[in-house]
This record gives structure tokens, sequence and C-alpha cells, in this order.
């Protein structure tokens, strides 16, 4: 909870009230998070457009990371990305010249 919203009250009502308020709010931001999430993990082989029309900005841009976190996944998963690279073990680093 907001950190300045208890320091300057003193009425154990109105905490309440901002406390029941808070947790409402962060879980429906939350909620709505993880369904967005699902829809990302569950649409990488369709349009999406449709998906996109009711969105908020923010819904977009989570949907789009989640979309591109899905893909990379995949690949990983498939063995298809290349980005992996095998460490040099047992070789040292030269010293710096004194």
């Amino acid at each position: 909870m907001a950190s300045d919203i208890c320091e300057h009250s003193n009425d154990d009502e109105f905490l309440g009230e901002a406390r029941e308020s808070y947790l409402a709010i962060s879980g429906a931001v939350l909620n709505r998070s993880q369904v967005l999430l699902d829809l990302c993990e569950n649409s990488s082989n369709e349009d999406t457009s449709t998906l996109l029309k009711g969105l908020t900005e923010r819904e977009k841009k989570t949907f789009n990371v989640g979309q591109g976190a899905s893909r990379s996944f995949r690949l990983w998963k498939e063995r298809v990305s290349g980005t992996i690279v095998k460490v040099q073990t047992g070789k040292k680093r030269p010293r710096a010249a004194p």
C-alpha cells in the first residue's frame, strides 16, 4: 500500500477503506495481466487484431511482451535458438603487465 496514505492519516476507518481499495485494484490488475499473458500463450499462430481491439495501451504493451517471451520460449524449447553459446573452460586469462 502507498506509505504516504498511512503516514498522513490517523483515521482507522479511512485506513481500512484505503487498504481495501488498494487490494481490490491491485487484485484486478493482477488478474487482468494473467488473462493477457494466457492469451499470449494461446494465440501465437492466430490473427491477434481482434484480441487487441479493446485493450488499453498498457495492456497492448503487456500483450506484445508476452508474445515475444512466448515465441522465445517456444524456439528455445524446440532448440531452434542459436543464441546459446558454449562457455570456454580451462583457459586462463593472460596476466596484466606490471
